[in-house]
């Protein structure tokens, strides 16, 4: 919303002239149909990642969001700039590392916020020196 507002210049409303713009935005434009596919993929993905329990359906949720990574690289890099294949290859590369490393400093954080709840469900090593690892996460982390 916040795109097409800058776009046309438009304030945010709830006015039907807004609604009936952004509609044809969404729908008609690619930057705005690329938009909403992330919307919809990202909704589509946070519904899956809370219901699903097993190992190879949280697989397929995690490629599921992996896919919404693609049309946010599409419209990251203008078409008419030179080698528009290359940029938008390496912007995808990026947004996926990112998205790695964010994903594994997190669950590494909640792992060890829950070995800090209940010792005995961590591994005996790390229940030795909690704070030690904790410590050497957070520092190679940036927490």
């Amino acid at each position: 919303m916040l795109s097409f507002s800058s776009l046309v210049s438009m304030a945010v409303t709830a006015e039907d002239e807004f609604s009936a713009g952004f509609f044809d935005y969404a729908t008609n434009i690619a930057t705005g149909q690329a938009w909403l596919g992330i919307v919809i993929l990202a909704g589509l993905f946070s519904t899956l990642v809370t219901a699903v329990r097993q190992p190879a359906g949280l697989g397929f949720v995690a490629l599921l969001g992996l896919c919404a990574l693609i049309p946010m690289a599409m419209v990251g890099h203008s078409a008419s700039g030179d080698d528009h294949i290359a940029a938008v290859n390496s912007l995808l590369l990026h947004l996926v590392g990112v998205v790695i490393w964010v994903g594994e400093s997190w669950s590494s954080r909640c792992w060890l916020l829950s070995c800090a709840e209940a010792p005995s469900r961590c591994p005996p090593g790390i229940r030795a020196v909690p704070s030690c690892w904790a410590l050497s996460c957070a520092g190679t982390r940036g927490w």
